[in-house]
C-alpha cells in the first residue's frame, strides 16, 4: 500500500529530479525531502499545496486517498458535484487551455504592476499572498479546463461524438 513518502518519491523520480533539486524548487532543505520520503516527517498544509501544485496532482493523490493524479471537480451542474478528468482533451485543447490561462495571468500580473493600488488582486481587502495566488491560478486553470470540456460536449456534432 502506498503512503505519502512513497508517492512523493515516485513523483520526484518521474520528473527526473534529485532530492536536492526538488528541495530547491519548493524552498526546503534536502533533508526535509528525505524525511518526507522516508515517512519520518510530514509537510504542513501550505507545503502540501505547494507540492501538489508543482507536480500538478491533487492533494488526495499525494496523500494516497486517490489513484487518479489529476482529478477535477465539476460543480457547474446544478449544485451536484461530478468528477471529470482531463480525458477527452486533445493536445490542441490542452495547448489552447494553456494559452488562454497564460493570457489571463499575464493580464492580471500587468494590473498588479500598475501604480494604481486598487488594481491588485485582493480578498477581503487584503492582497493575495504567494500561496493564495497559487490556489487562485490552480482554480482558474481548472475552470478553463471544465469550460473547455463542457463546450466540447455541447458543441461537438453528434456524428463526431464517440459512442460511449
Amino acid at each position: 500500500m502506498s503512503n505519502f513518502g512513497t508517492r512523493l518519491k515516485e513523483l520526484r523520480i518521474e520528473k527526473n529530479l534529485q532530492q536536492k533539486e526538488l528541495a530547491a524548487i519548493i524552498n526546503v532543505h534536502k533533508g526535509t525531502v528525505s524525511n518526507w520520503e522516508n515517512n519520518k516527517r510530514f509537510p504542513d498544509k501550505d507545503m502540501l499545496f505547494k507540492i501538489a501544485n508543482f507536480f500538478d496532482v491533487t492533494i488526495d493523490y499525494l496523500l494516497c486517498n486517490s489513484d487518479k493524479s489529476n482529478t477535477k471537480i465539476d460543480t457547474l451542474s446544478a449544485g451536484a458535484s461530478k468528477v471529470t478528468t482531463n480525458n477527452g482533451l486533445t493536445k490542441k485543447d490542452k495547448k489552447d487551455i494553456e494559452k488562454t490561462f497564460q493570457s489571463i495571468i499575464d493580464e492580471i500580473e500587468n494590473q498588479e504592476l500598475s501604480p494604481d493600488p486598487d488594481s491588485a488582486i485582493t480578498f477581503d481587502g487584503e492582497p493575495l499572498d504567494e500561496m493564495d495566488m497559487i490556489l487562485f491560478k490552480n482554480s482558474l486553470k481548472n475552470l478553463i479546463e471544465v469550460v473547455k470540456v463542457k463546450n466540447k460536449e455541447k458543441y461537438t456534432p453528434k456524428k463526431y461524438k464517440k459512442n460511449k
